[in-house]
C-alpha cells in the first residue's frame, strides 16, 4: 500500500489532484472535509473548543466566531 500526501497553497490544484486519484478508484481521505463537519454547528468537536477557548471562539449556536 502507497501512502500519498497532498500538500500546496490555496489555489494550488490540491482538489483536482485528489479527484483525478479518486476517479481512478483511490480511496482519498479529504482532512479539510473531516474539518468542516467536526468543527460545524453540530460537530462532535465543539464543545472541547468552547472548553479550551471559552465563548470567545463559539457563538450560542455552537458556530465558530470570525
Amino acid at each position: 500500500m502507497f501512502v500519498i500526501g497532498i500538500t500546496g497553497c490555496i489555489g494550488a490544484g490540491k482538489s483536482s489532484v485528489a479527484k483525478m486519484f479518486a476517479d481512478r478508484g483511490v480511496r482519498v481521505l479529504d482532512a479539510d472535509e473531516i474539518s468542516r463537519k467536526v468543527t460545524g454547528s453540530q460537530g462532535s468537536s465543539v464543545d472541547a473548543i468552547r472548553e479550551l477557548l471559552g465563548n470567545k471562539v463559539v457563538d450560542a449556536d455552537r458556530k465558530p466566531k470570525p
